[in-house]
Parts: structure tokens; sequence; C-alpha cells
């Protein structure tokens, strides 16, 4: 997501579990331009962006999403789930980071991250926001989405 993108959604402001949805849904479309993709340059600058994205979306989520969630029930053990696949991911995104278009192991490390961060939205759509629109009323996601996008913020700016 552009800066301009997370600013015009943090002035909108937005329930959180529809800026987690939109977020998955932007990354599942810089994944499909990735596959889609010839390229060698076209695919490192696409790769930057899932990167940056999944990076700065992991900071929000675990400075404010995870947290709230650990307070519900069967909420921890989820939350703990979530987080340890989160910082699996980080690993292999610090990895590719470092490697080119033309390094031997750049698709089939796009790859996994593509396939486990597919798997890792797909269970946090059927487990993490569920609880969160049992557990909070609009208001409180409406609050709980602006803090959200001031930890993005934040985090886009800091996370090269």
């Amino acid at each position: 997501m552009s800066t301009s993108e997370a600013s015009n959604k943090t002035e909108q402001g937005g329930d959180i579990v529809r800026l987690i949805v939109s977020e998955h849904n932007e990354v599942k479309e810089l994944f499909d331009k990735y596959l889609l993709s010839k390229n060698a340059s076209e695919q490192e600058k696409i790769v930057k962006k899932i990167i940056h994205d999944l990076l700065v979306h992991e900071t929000a989520e675990e400075e404010v999403v995870y947290p709230k969630l650990k307070s519900f029930p069967t909420g921890q053990e989820i939350a703990d789930s979530r987080i340890e696949e989160e910082k699996q991911a980080e690993t292999k995104l610090k990895e590719l980071q470092k490697m080119k278009a033309d390094d031997p192991n750049f698709s089939s490390t796009v790859e996994e991250i593509i396939r486990a961060v597919t798997e890792h939205s797909m269970e946090e759509e059927k487990q993490v926001l569920p609880l969160l629109r049992e557990h909070l009323d609009v208001e409180q996601r409406e609050e709980m989405g602006q803090k959200f996008m001031e930890v993005h913020n934040r985090a886009s700016s800091e996370i090269s």
C-alpha cells in the first residue's frame, strides 16, 4: 500500500476487519502481479513492495490486533499461533530482501512466501476477524482501525 493510500485509509477511518481484509486483498493482487510477470527487474520491484507491505502489516497487527485478541476467550492461543507464523514469514522476507531475481533461490523463496502468507491470511480471516466482530462493537472496531493505521503509517516510513 502506498503512503497516499495509507493516508486515505487513515483519513477515512475504518473498521479494523475491513482494513485487514483490504490489505490481504492488496497483497494477493501483488502476488498475482508477480506470478504473471516474466521480467526480472519488474519482479524485483514487485517483491520489494510485497516485502515492505507485509512487514508493515505484520507490525500493525502485532502492535494493535494481537494484544486485543489475547484478551478474548480462546484469543491467546490464536494470537500466539498467528504471531509465530508472522515471525517465520519475517525470517523468510529478510532472506528474500538480500536476493536478486537471478538468485537460484529467488523464485522458490517467493513462492514459499506466497503459500505461507496466503494460508496465514485465510486462517486470520477464519479465526481472528470473527473474534473481533464478536467481541467488539462497531465503534471499537473503528477505533482499533484508526490505531492500526497510525501504526501502519509510522511503520511504513520506518521500514525500508
